[in-house]
């Protein structure tokens, strides 16, 4: 990398001089007013620094960024904008300027996927943490979230969910602790659809936190209070009349 046309406008004798020429039709030069203020003064810079040299070479981003005291990004920014002054490798100029522009970007996607997982994770958390309330075996909690993740797709809406786990708490079976497979298992296979003649309650909205024995202490009507008793009283009857009409066999005593 090297100032363009260096030899027609600084010549010297001796290198590394204390100056270095200016000429005053700079004024007219309509691409050196146009240059931003950091452009221009990067400029003067890289003249000072190209005198150093025989022939107006400049050292790499990385030592002008150095020596200019700004970061190699900004440097590699101002030698684009200082084409028409400098004459650069593109390849090594580039290089940083894409090795700077592929770190940025991969840092804001990383913090992108970073956000995006800890928002979904949440999610998760929050929906599983009311199922894992509700579900009666909490065990294996960790392969319980993973599963629960797994089933996003299929799982049903919550309430439907939750639902489905009150009812199979009242089955016999799970009513007596038996046969209530893990969490995990209960959603890797689905097992929301299993019906088995369960009757599905109507949701409440209050989930039924273990499956306790459902006693329901339902008082008599007065009717069936009297056909309970009617029936009874024809049942010892009918003993009465039974044990009237047994004979013993002959020759036995009573």
């Amino acid at each position: 990398m090297r100032i363009k046309n260096w030899e027609k406008f600084q010549h010297y004798k001796d290198r590394r001089p204390p100056w270095i020429k200016l000429y005053r039709d700079l004024l007219d030069k309509r691409d050196f007013g146009l240059l931003s203020g950091d452009a221009a003064k990067h400029l003067i810079m890289l003249w000072l620094i190209a005198s150093e040299s025989d022939d107006g070479e400049l050292p790499g981003i990385d030592d002008l960024a150095y020596r200019l005291r700004i970061t190699p990004q900004k440097m590699t920014k101002s030698i684009s904008e200082l084409s028409q002054w400098v004459e650069s490798d593109a390849s090594n100029t580039l290089a940083p300027c894409q090795q700077h522009a592929c770190s940025e970007t991969e840092t804001e996607t990383e913090r992108e996927r970073e956000t995006e997982a800890r928002v979904r994770d949440r999610s998760i958390q929050e929906g599983f943490d009311e199922f894992w309330s509700v579900y009666p075996n909490r065990k294996a909690k960790k392969d319980a979230i993973k599963a629960w993740g797994q089933a996003a797709k299929e799982r049903p809406p919550m309430e439907d969910l939750l639902r489905a786990i009150r009812s199979q708490c009242k089955t016999d079976m799970w009513q007596r602790g038996m046969g209530i497979p893990y969490p995990a298992s209960w959603l890797r296979g689905e097992r929301w659809k299993d019906e088995g003649g369960v009757k599905i309650a109507p949701a409440t909205g209050r989930p039924i936190p273990k499956c306790d024995p459902i006693v329901e202490d339902v008082p008599e009507t007065a009717e069936e209070e009297a056909e309970r008793m009617a029936a009874a009283k024809a049942a010892i009857d009918a003993m009465k009349k039974l044990g009237q009409g047994m004979s013993l066999p002959e020759g036995e005593e009573s």
